[in-house]
């Protein structure tokens, strides 16, 4: 009678025990994300800039205005040459650029430019009386 219950025993926990192995199987769930490209190139501010500058009273003007590049990827900066209503006018200017040209790095890049005229020489007095533009084109490219 004992071995009788204990063969019982036995055989209902083998047969629960398959039962409980069987409900205890893995199941798979496989999640995909794309990640899309992130790009923004903004000019904060006026896309047209005035620079008054007087010989003899305030011989250097200087404005400034800011970029700003957004990117979850490396992006590549380019300044092109500035090109001028005239050309002595533009040996009268500079400008500078807080990023140089070339690969930068993904994140938010604030850039600063500043643009200077400076007629405090003599040879400022040869350049005519009148109105001059400046125009400086900047580039930004994802890779």
């Amino acid at each position: 009678m004992k071995r009788t219950a204990m063969i019982a025993i036995v055989i209902a926990a083998l047969t629960f025990g398959v039962v409980g192995f069987a409900l205890a199987t893995d199941r798979t769930v496989v999640v995909t994300a794309n990640v899309t490209p992130a790009f923004e190139f903004t000019l904060q501010g006026p896309a047209a800039l005035t620079l008054t500058a007087d010989p003899l009273t305030t011989p250097v003007a200087t404005v400034g205005s800011s970029l700003r590049v957004r990117s979850n990827m490396p992006w590549t900066f380019t300044q092109q040459t500035p090109v001028y209503s005239n050309a002595l006018f533009g040996t009268f200017m500079s400008d500078t650029v807080s990023v140089a040209n070339g690969l930068q790095t993904r994140g938010v890049t604030p850039i600063t430019t500043s643009y200077t005229l400076n007629l405090g020489s003599d040879a400022a007095y040869s350049l005519p009386v009148g109105a001059y533009t400046a125009t400086y084109v900047y580039t930004a490219v994802q890779n």
